[in-house]
């Protein structure tokens, strides 16, 4: 599956879409299906089409993706050498910025690479004048942040992004060995008196269990700030869109670094302290030990899709912190610096309290 990050081609198809008044292009507008001209206000609808959202089948598309022209596209990309973040170039592009870390790119370094294409995407219901406004309520509702960040509750530059996502459905499997527990209670004597004494029974079990997953999320960027990046799940997919260029018209689109494959496997470690569970509630008994497992994976099937992140940072003591925020619902995850005023005060109070209470009883 890696071959679809590897085949490189010379020529590449890009959109634009100019407006028909004054000939600047056409931005997606927010919470809306239109796009709209930043200059002179003109607007034009963006064909809404009924979504039934078809799976793609694991295997088939592993096996024939680079002979497949329905399955896959060719784009023109730039990697940024500092943060390694990996971009669509918009058409005609002389120079440009990271999105993810404001280095300057190279243009002229830009390669054509053949991907699989999205196939869905989400577009943006958060405007950008919107971000501001959730930054403010969501510094202010961080106690241990310094207040100096919540007085001035200002943001960086803010990035519009695309990010790619892969899902993945599939039928598990899974027969395991292990040991049942059960507890029962003993009468001891201990120090010339009888008390109870409670002891395990331990007797050996196997057997299998059985389920289907349902749209495991993988983020397919490496881009992203790690930690934050698997907090923001909060995705509504019955607003799923086919894949329509009018919809990234504005936005920096990133490319995924996590191929098909890679993604599965990390869909699987994800899968797996479910499958653990299953396993123990089919053991029973009070305590549960598991020695093997062997999970079969069937009917796997997939979704490529293009998912909305406002990205922006602020800095405080000449450190940086990065925020996300959810371009569909405003879900918000950040990083913030911690007071420590506010915990040497914590501290003190808490001793305070603890000597107080000594001196009471």
């Amino acid at each position: 599956m890696e071959n679809e990050q590897n085949s490189v081609s010379e020529e590449v198809e890009n959109k634009q879409f100019p407006c028909s008044k004054c000939g600047a292009f056409l931005v997606f507008a927010p919470g809306t299906h239109s796009l709209t001209c930043p200059y002179c206000g003109e607007k034009n609808e963006v064909a809404n089409e009924a979504v039934e959202v078809v799976e793609d089948d694991f295997e088939s598309v592993v096996n024939s993706v680079m002979e497949n022209d329905d399955l896959n596209t060719e784009i023109s990309q730039i990697k940024c050498g500092t943060c390694g973040a990996i971009s669509a170039l918009p058409p005609n592009t002389v120079s440009s910025d990271c999105a993810f870390c404001g280095t300057a790119l190279v243009v002229s370094q830009s390669t054509v690479k053949r991907m699989i294409k999205p196939k869905y995407v989400l577009p943006f219901q958060i405007a950008k004048s919107k971000c501001n406004e959730l930054f403010k309520g969501w510094i202010n509702g961080r106690f241990w942040a310094p207040n100096a960040i919540k007085k001035q509750s200002e943001q960086g530059k803010i990035q519009g992004l695309y990010i790619p996502y892969w899902t993945y459905d599939c039928d598990t499997n899974t027969d395991y060995t292990g040991e049942r527990g059960d507890h029962y209670t003993v009468i001891v004597e201990r120090d010339g008196k009888n008390v109870s004494e409670t002891r395990t029974r331990w007797s050996f079990r196997n057997g299998s269990v059985s389920r289907f997953f349902d749209d495991i999320l993988i983020c397919a960027s490496n881009s992203l700030p790690q930690k934050l990046k698997n907090k923001l799940n909060e995705w509504d997919f019955k607003e799923l869109m086919p894949y329509n260029d009018q919809y990234l018209s504005g936005f920096t689109t990133e490319i995924y670094q996590i191929g098909l494959n890679e993604g599965f496997e990390q869909a699987k470690e994800i899968i797996k302290p479910k499958i653990l569970e299953d396993v123990r509630n089919d053991i029973g008994g009070n305590e549960q030990r598991v020695s093997n497992t062997q999970t079969a994976y069937s009917n796997i099937t997939f979704k490529h899709l293009l998912l909305p992140i406002w990205l922006t940072s602020y800095k405080y003591n000449n450190k940086s912190y990065s925020i996300l925020i959810n371009g569909q619902t405003g879900e918000i995850e950040g990083n913030y610096p911690v007071s420590v005023w506010k915990v040497i005060i914590a501290v003190l109070l808490g001793l305070g309290v603890i000597a107080a209470l000594y001196f009471i009883f």
